[in-house]
């Protein structure tokens, strides 16, 4: 029995340099060839690849006594325009063709992937309006390393998977979805500064905008970073730290978010939850964030101006456009912050 490792750690370069084979790879929307989709319909959309020979023919030698597969990969980038494929056969990956699930398969001459099967594997949901995605067609196949390896108490030949010919690429933009579907910015913006101000959010600003000015040495109250790891010595000396660290911590009770306001919508995007099409919007917030830290007898205050710190907003497609937000905590809010 041979042992099949499927880790896309244990894809190798086949092809030094990925050679690419002179194949096409196309998009269709309601059985017409498109360049560019409006975000919404991401998923509708079916990507063809045709090889202008069959499998064997176009892999030669490469096609061998193991396993194999046609597959797509996916990137998203900024902006329409060129794209280099460099490193492509890395991109996140979804198989569109199998030979252990065709028997015919070294006779294909192309296969076809609807996004509503491959989306998700290709994380097209993390591509948002005015960007493109560059999508390229790989063959793998499988083979063994010439290692033995121990399974269940026996060695077994190991196998892995390679990359062989790059076989096609393509790119396909996406626009904003229709204006009937366009997020309520009126009322979403309401909601986005009632959630900024709710519980837990201003502590989360706070402990974040607090750790990164602890890193650059400007420490609330402490004035340095040395002067902080002093102190944390000497809590550490006196046994306030461990079992008792509670005793300890910073709190930011009294802190809070003021002044938040919606700004412009940073992209829609699509998505796939339990077989149903979503479009998420990306919004920006602006606020001013006063807060306070607390520490063991002394109080610290200080005020940050923050602007396009994000939320997003999600409205399930095929019915009315009813928008829900999802109040997150933006991982880069520090960055986004001046310290008035």
């Amino acid at each position: 029995m041979m042992h099949r490792v499927l880790s896309a750690l244990a894809l190798t370069l086949l092809v030094a340099g990925a050679a690419r084979a002179d194949g096409t790879l196309t998009f269709e929307l309601d059985g017409k060839p498109v360049t560019r989709v409006p975000v919404d319909r991401l998923g509708e959309v079916t990507a063809k690849l045709a090889l202008g020979a069959s499998v064997k023919a176009v892999v030669g030698e490469q096609f061998g006594a193991f396993r194999h597969e046609l597959v797509l990969t996916a990137w998203h980038f900024g902006s329409a325009g060129e794209v280099g494929y460099s490193g492509s056969e890395r991109w996140s990956k979804a198989a569109i063709a199998q030979s252990e699930s065709s028997a015919s398969f070294g006779a294909l001459t192309g296969a076809s992937s609807p996004f509503l099967k491959s989306g998700i594997a290709l994380n097209l949901h993390e591509a948002h309006s005015g960007e493109t995605l560059a999508i390229a067609a790989h063959y793998h196949r499988e083979v063994p390393t010439g290692r033995m390896i121990l399974v269940e108490g026996q060695l077994v030949p190991e196998l892995v998977w390679e990359v062989g010919l790059g076989l096609a690429q393509g790119t396909l933009g996406l626009d904003a979805p229709a204006a009937k579907l366009q997020a309520d910015t009126v009322k979403l913006g309401a909601t986005a500064v009632k959630a900024m101000t709710s519980a837990g959010l201003p502590g989360f600003f706070a402990s974040e905008l607090i750790q990164r000015f602890d890193a650059e040495g400007a420490v609330i109250g402490a004035g340095s970073a040395e002067a902080a790891i002093g102190a944390m010595m000497q809590q550490m000396e006196a046994g306030a730290i461990g079992d008792d660290a509670k005793k300890t911590e910073s709190t930011f009770d009294g802190s809070q978010v003021a002044n938040a306001k919606l700004g412009p919508i940073a992209g829609y995007s699509w998505n796939l939850i339990d077989g149903s099409h979503w479009l998420y919007a990306t919004l920006t917030v602006d606020a001013t964030l006063n807060l306070v830290r607390v520490d063991p007898g002394h109080t610290e205050k200080a005020s940050y101006t923050c602007t396009g710190l994000l939320m997003t907003a999600k409205t399930k497609l095929g019915g009315a456009a009813s928008w829900v937000l999802e109040p997150e905590k933006d991982a880069n809010a520090k960055d986004k912050c001046t310290r008035r």
